[in-house]
C-alpha cells in the first residue's frame, strides 16, 4: 500500500483515462458525486545502495468533484467512452440504483461534468412484474459506429442500447433512432459487463459478465448463448480489461482480466478461446484487497492503462493500481509487478487494449504488494 486518503462518502467505482492522462482517474460515490484525481509520482536522487522502492513516492491529489445527481442516488457504475470514437467527444456512460442509464459529457480544463439528454436517461431498467424501477448496477459502451451501450440491472437482464450519434457535432444524438434489445442469462442480478475486444478467432464482440450469483460468463449477444462460466465463490461486482494476447501455433487468445468480487477478494482471471470455438476460464491470481476483512467490501478498483506489449521474449512491468473501499471509505493505492516470458514454441501475434499480458504459471508468483503504509492526506 502507497498511500491512502478519505473520502466524503462510499466509493462505488474507479475508473483511470488513457493516453496523456493517464495519470488521471475518476471515482463515483453513494452520494450522486463524480470526482476527478490524479496521481502524482515523485522520483528521488538515489544512491548505490538504494532500494528500488525507496526512491520513489505515489500520492493521490484531489483535481475536482460534480454534484451530477442528488445526493441520494448511488452511481453504481461508469465507464469512460473508449478513446477509439473522439467524434462522441469527452463521454461518460453511468448507472445509478433507480434504474437510470445516462450519458454525460466531462472537461477536465472546466472542471465539469454535465448530463445529456435534458438529465433524463436514456432506458430505465424496470422490475420484471412490476412498472416499477429496478437498480441498475453497471454499464459498457462498445465504441462502434452506431454506439452500443450495455447495462446490467438488479432483476438479471442484460438491455443492449444502440445509439446513434452525429459525426459533424459532439454529443449530439438522435433518441428516436435508437434500438434496444433485452437479453436474460443470469440467475441473479448483472453487477459486471465488459465487452471483450474481437481477436484472430472471431469478428464478433464477446461479452464478459458477473452477477450476485458469484458466476462470471462469457456470452454471445448474436447467438444468445452461453460460450463459458466459472464461479468465483463471491459476488463479481467488476471485470477489468488488463489486455489481450493473440497467439499462432496453435491459433488461441488469452484475455486477463481482474475481477473484483465484493468481500471474496480481487482476482486475476483468463479467458481462452481456441480456433475450434472452445473456450474456457480460470483464476490464474488473487489479491487481497481489501485485505481479509469480512465486515469490508471492494467495489472498485482499476488499473493504470500501459501499453501494448509488442514482439518481446521477456516483459516486465509495475503495474498501478488503485482500490475503493465501501465501509471506510477510502481510496487505496498500490502496485504490484508482473512477469512475462514468452514460450519458446509460441509467437506473438500482436496485443491490444491495456496491456498486461501473463501466464498462469507466472501470476501466482508475480504479483507483489508493497507493505508499506501509506500516510492520510489533509484535504
Amino acid at each position: 500500500m502507497l498511500h491512502t486518503i478519505d473520502c466524503d462518502s462510499g466509493i462505488y467505482d474507479i475508473h483511470f483515462l488513457g493516453g496523456e492522462e493517464k495519470d488521471y482517474f475518476a471515482a463515483v460515490s453513494s452520494t450522486g458525486v463524480v470526482s476527478f484525481y490524479y496521481v502524482n509520482e515523485k522520483v528521488f536522487a538515489s544512491h548505490p545502495y538504494a532500494k528500488e522502492d525507496d526512491v520513489h513516492e505515489i500520492k493521490i491529489h484531489p483535481l475536482f468533484k460534480a454534484q451530477v445527481f442528488s445526493q441520494t442516488t448511488i452511481i453504481t457504475f461508469f465507464q469512460f467512452i473508449p478513446a477509439q470514437a473522439p467524434h462522441l467527444g469527452s463521454l461518460i456512460s453511468a448507472t445509478t440504483d433507480d434504474g437510470g442509464i445516462y450519458l454525460m459529457k466531462y472537461c477536465l480544463n472546466n472542471f465539469t461534468v454535465d448530463l445529456l439528454n435534458n438529465g433524463e436517461p436514456i432506458n430505465k431498467h424496470q422490475l420484471r412484474y412490476a412498472n416499477t424501477p429496478d437498480n441498475a448496477w453497471c454499464c459498457a459502451v462498445s465504441a462502434s459506429d452506431p454506439l452500443t451501450i450495455y447495462s446490467g440491472g438488479d432483476g438479471g437482464y442484460l438491455i443492449q442500447d444502440i445509439v446513434s450519434f452525429g459525426h459533424s457535432k459532439p454529443y449530439s444524438y438522435s433518441m428516436e433512432k435508437k434500438r434496444s434489445h433485452t437479453h436474460m442469462f443470469h440467475d441473479a442480478g448483472v453487477t459486471a459487463i465488459l465487452p471483450l475486444t474481437p481477436s484472430s478467432l472471431t469478428d464478433e464482440e464477446l461479452l464478459l459478465t458477473g452477477s450476485y450469483d458469484e458466476h462470471v460468463r462469457l456470452y454471445s449477444t448474436k447467438d444468445k448463448k452461453v460460450l463459458a462460466d466459472l464461479s468465483l465463490d463471491g459476488g463479481v461486482y467488476r471485470l477489468k480489461s488488463l489486455g489481450q494476447v493473440n497467439w499462432f501455433r496453435p491459433q488461441s487468445t488469452t484475455y486477463a482480466i481482474l475481477a473484483c468480487c465484493m468481500h471474496a477478494g480481487t482476482k486475476i482471471i483468463h479467458v481462452k478461446g481456441s480456433k475450434i470455438g472452445r473456450w474456457s476460464i480460470e483464476v490464474v491470481g488473487s489479491l487481497n484487497v481489501p485485505g481479509n476483512d469480512p465486515n469490508n467490501y471492494c467495489y472498485a478498483a482499476a488499473a493504470r492503462l500501459s501499453g501494448p506489449l509488442g514482439i518481446t521474449t521477456k516483459y516486465e512491468e509495475k503495474r498501478l493500481c488503485v482500490s475503493g473501499t465501501w465501509i471506510d471509505k477510502k481510496l487505496v493505492v498500490w502496485e504490484f509487478k508482473h512477469e512475462f516470458k514468452r514460450p519458446e514454441d509460441q509467437v506473438i501475434e500482436g496485443s491490444h487494449s491495456t496491456g498486461i499480458h501473463v501466464t498462469p504459471q507466472e501470476v501466482s508468483t508475480g504479483l507483489q504488494i508493497p507493505m508499506g503504509s501509506g500516510k492520510p492526506v489533509s484535504n
